[in-house]
Parts: structure tokens; sequence; C-alpha cells
């Protein structure tokens, strides 16, 4: 089984129930969402640990172990209990997988016009002539792209691996450096593209789940 929680920042909280749920985290996560100008990026960063916090309470873990956090060589957050997790946000929306089955990876991004032949060294041939053909070339190239980024992080080696070097030999399986991931569009919400990517069989069943940050008296 995969969890998928997600929500959306479209409005700031109130500064206590901010600072409520802010308490929560272990200090050094205060420190870095502290750090964001941006009340839409701090809350993204708050509710990207709260949406953890969530899952984690599925599998029987407490939430005060997010202080046991650990990293890898690469930077991929882990902990020592057996699942795995990723979070994601882009725009207002905020996404986190987790699994106890498989490695899990999961990427979000708010669909914005760009130029994608500034992006030609990430996509092959193919996958350029599709997002030029598409009908809509913005949409067509944040699929791609959320494909790409979600396998990535589910890897765990970052921008060590070229996004133009994972292939893609059939619908919902990609391959890179001789791993299979199953990938898995998850749509949310108009103008945002996801997509989960997990090593495992085909058929691993996901639940997705909105989830609302409420206040101190009814969270």
């Amino acid at each position: 089984m995969i969890h998928i929680l997600f929500t959306f920042c479209d409005k700031k909280l109130e500064d206590e129930i901010f600072e409520y749920h802010l308490a929560r985290l272990p200090e050094p996560m205060r420190r870095r969402i502290k750090k964001y100008r941006r009340w839409e990026d701090a809350h993204c960063g708050l509710f990207g640990k709260l949406l953890l916090i969530e899952g984690l309470k599925k599998y029987g873990i407490d939430e005060k172990k997010l202080k046991d956090m650990l990293y890898t060589s690469y930077s991929r957050p882990y902990l020592r209990e057996v699942v795995d997790f990723n979070i994601s946000h882009s725009g207002n929306g905020v996404v986190c997988a987790l699994s106890e089955d498989c490695t899990v990876g999961i990427d979000i991004e708010e669909i914005k016009p760009l130029d994608i032949e500034d992006f030609r060294r990430q996509f092959t041939n193919r996958e350029l002539t599709l997002m030029r053909e598409a009908e809509d070339t913005y949409h067509e190239f944040y699929l791609w792209w959320t494909k790409k980024e979600a396998i990535i992080k589910a890897d765990g080696k970052g921008l060590n691996i070229p996004l133009k070097a994972i292939d893609f030999p059939e619908e919902g399986l990609a391959e890179v450096n001789g791993r299979s991931w199953q990938i898995r569009e998850i749509p949310l919400r108009d103008q945002y593209c996801c997509h989960l990517a997990f090593a495992g069989k085909p058929n691993v069943p996901v639940q997705v789940e909105p989830y609302s940050i409420g206040s101190p008296i009814d969270g």
C-alpha cells in the first residue's frame, strides 16, 4: 500500500495557528521554515511536515520521531523506521507519499508558461516533439517533468541522474541506471501535474487522501 496525502494552502493561517503547528516540529525544521520570506513558501514547508506527521500515524509512528530524521549522502531524508516517504510542493499544492512496502518518490508542479527550449538538455527528441505538437504544450511539459522528477526523488541521487537518461519503454514504466520504476499520474487539481514513482509491482494499491490543516481546537 502507498498512502498519498495532499493539501493546498490557498489562504494564510492565523499567526497563532501557524505557530502552534510549527512548534510541533523539531527546532532545525522550524528554523528552515522561518527562513522563507513569502508566507506561501513557509506554509508549504510547514504543511509538508504536517502531512508527513499525519501519514506516519497510519503506521503507528509518533510525530516525535521527526527529531530523529537522518539524511543520505545525497541529502534524501529518511527515518530508521521501515516507512519510506517523499514530500513535494509547488505553487499552493503540497503532497506527501509514504509506504512500508516500497521506495517512493512524488513530484507536484503548478502549470505555468515557460519556454520548453530552455530544457532541451533534459528531454529526448521524442519527448520534445510530443510537447511541441501537443494541444497544450505546457501541460505536456509538466507531465513529463513530474514523471522524471518523481523518479529521481525516489532513486535518491537527485541531479546525479540526468533527466534525459530516464527511459520510458512502455506506459507506466520507467528505467534508469538498470533499475525499473512504476509511474502513476495522481490527479489533484486543475493547473497542477503530479506523478508518483515507486519500486515494485504495478498493482500496488495507492490511496489518495485530502488533508485539512486544522486549528488547535478542531485539529
